[in-house]
């Protein structure tokens, strides 16, 4: 480690006070921030706007719920299997947050600020966004396997977006890259939520990190709910019975 001292900038605290990002938990913070502006807060150090906390508080809200969803069903065979570790069924649903569900939105963040990156060092946005489809085998933040011809979460990010004044160069690419991706594949993928909110991450001007941080803390308070349900009205073990009627051996017998 040599000589670097370990250090935060986060919080502290001692006998009667804790410190977060130089308020006062008790005295400044609790009861006067709702969750999402503690969040924006302790990521930032700084109070969001109005505006940041109006689009920060809908991102969050975006991929709480999305029904009886993978990671769903695999918290509740979890929570099944060992009811007594709620935090274990809980990971169990957050492990699969990765390219295909939920983690792709900071790969989409990724995406355009790389993007507009390159557009404001002076290259011409349609091969930039060209090289955005072209690098990827599975695009991200585009498809979605039910929602068509839209998706209606991604419509209210980019209207709420607009209503605050934050429909930047970030909002602006990811159209240019839906363009290039109905030119080289001949039909208009639609844009998907995890899409629309790595974009209004990026229009917030926070790391894609925090894409991810999003879909993990929001999907957390999904899941505990479905976690209280299972607890009253179970369907792991009709979920598991499912599995073993519908799944064929082919091996020796």
């Amino acid at each position: 480690m040599g000589d670097r001292p370990l250090q935060t900038s986060i919080a502290m605290s001692d006998e009667q006070c804790i410190t977060v990002r130089g308020a006062d938990l008790t005295e400044e913070l609790m009861g006067t921030l709702d969750f999402g502006e503690f969040f924006y807060f302790h990521l930032t150090g700084e109070m969001p706007t109005d505006s940041e906390s109006r689009v920060f508080n809908t991102l969050l809200v975006t991929v709480v719920e999305h029904g009886i969803t993978p990671s769903v069903i695999a918290a509740r065979l979890t929570y099944d299997s060992a009811p007594e570790a709620v935090q274990g069924a809980v990971a169990s649903g957050l492990l699969g947050a990765g390219k295909t569900f939920l983690g792709s939105m900071q790969d989409v963040a990724e995406m355009v600020q790389n993007g507009v990156s390159r557009i404001d060092a002076g290259e011409p946005s349609d091969a930039v966004a060209h090289d955005a489809v072209a690098a990827h085998d599975r695009l991200p933040g585009f498809g979605h396997p039910e929602h068509d011809p839209t998706d209606p979460r991604t419509e209210r990010i980019f209207a709420i977006l607009e209503d605050e004044e934050m429909d930047g160069p970030y909002l602006e690419f990811i159209y240019d890259v839906q363009d290039a991706a109905e030119a080289q594949f001949g039909s208009r993928p639609l844009i998907n939520a995890t899409g629309a909110i790595g974009v209004g991450v990026s229009e917030l001007g926070l790391d894609p990190l925090v894409a991810r941080g999003i879909a993990l803390v929001s999907r957390s308070a999904g899941l505990v709910g479905h976690l209280n349900e299972e607890a009253d009205e179970p369907m792991a073990r009709d979920i598991w019975d499912i599995v073993e009627e519908n799944v064929d051996y082919r091996g020796e017998p």
